[in-house]
């Protein structure tokens, strides 16, 4: 990672902190660096050169799911301008370990089918922060693509998928093999 995106971390957190952005930002960040790390698509497009660094921010602010805070705006003109599209998940990963570090708590971000009930999600966030051993804050995001089950997003990079889209699509790649 550059010396300068370095440097200005702090400054696109204290940002991020006066306008009350911080979870806004993490989540944005966190669901960036999975459509670029998932989405062939979507990947090709942040690189393109064809199309203009404002049209590409204002196309993927729009996208459903992210919450448009200012702050994610500026660092993804930031990303987009300089050319740090590899190292999407690198930044994501400082952004949030600095917000964990700050505020001792950790966001993990749960994708599903549909949107879950507030009680089974106050008693997951429970389980997580006793399984993690540090306090979780859990947001449900609804994944129209998802047929069923679960994806839980970390904000180290990791991801855990329990979904039945997985689950088809390695029968699909296994099947093909067989044949």
């Amino acid at each position: 990672m550059s010396a300068q995106l370095n440097l200005e971390f702090g400054e696109l957190y204290a940002r991020s902190e006066r306008r009350n952005e911080l979870d806004k930002v993490e989540a944005d960040l966190v669901q960036l660096a999975l459509l670029f790390k998932t989405n062939f698509e979507f990947r090709g497009f942040i690189r393109s050169t064809q199309v203009p660094i404002e049209e590409r921010v204002q196309q993927v602010v729009s996208l459903s799911g992210f919450s448009v805070a200012q702050t994610f705006i500026e660092l993804l003109f930031v990303i987009l301008s300089e050319g740090y599209f590899n190292q999407i998940q690198q930044i994501s990963d400082k952004f949030t370990g600095m917000i964990s570090e700050r505020t001792g708590r950790y966001l993990v971000v749960l994708a599903t089918s549909i949107s879950l009930e507030e009680m089974a999600l106050t008693e997951l966030q429970g389980r997580l922060s006793s399984t993690l051993g540090q306090s979780v804050v859990l947001r449900n995001d609804v994944d129209s693509t998802l047929i069923a089950g679960s994806v839980f997003l970390l904000p180290n990079g990791k991801v855990y998928d329990f979904s039945i889209k997985r689950q088809l699509s390695e029968f699909k790649s296994y099947l093909m093999e067989k044949t």
